[in-house]
């Protein structure tokens, strides 16, 4: 994905976890922003980066005052990342939507 970006989803079945690939410079913060439960929805968020082999690099649950998670990543080398969304708990189903907000911070 290229930043800034705003990606929308579902969990359709409980376990899954999506993928996004993005690519960043050296010493570059991205800020990823995940609303769900502020616009009345269900996911409890959870958000995770990983480099190119699968290695947690940073990760983050609870936002301020809500159960949207928010994360803030500085990039220790310029390559390729994946950032990984999931529901805490695994569920799935109508209300299980989101949206992912990715772009440069700071």
């Amino acid at each position: 994905m290229k930043l800034p970006v705003g990606l929308s989803g579902r969990f359709q079945k409980p376990g899954q976890t999506h993928y996004f690939r993005f690519s960043a410079q050296e010493n570059a913060v991205t800020r990823f922003d995940v609303q769900s439960q502020q616009q009345g929805f269900a996911v409890d968020s959870v958000l995770q980066v990983l480099d190119a082999g699968g290695k947690r690099l940073a990760a983050s649950d609870d936002g301020y005052f809500t159960k949207d998670a928010r994360l803030y990543f500085r990039a220790p080398a310029t390559g390729e990342y994946v950032v990984a969304l999931r529901d805490l708990n695994r569920r799935a189903g109508a209300r299980f939507v989101y949206h992912l907000q990715a772009e440069p911070s700071g």
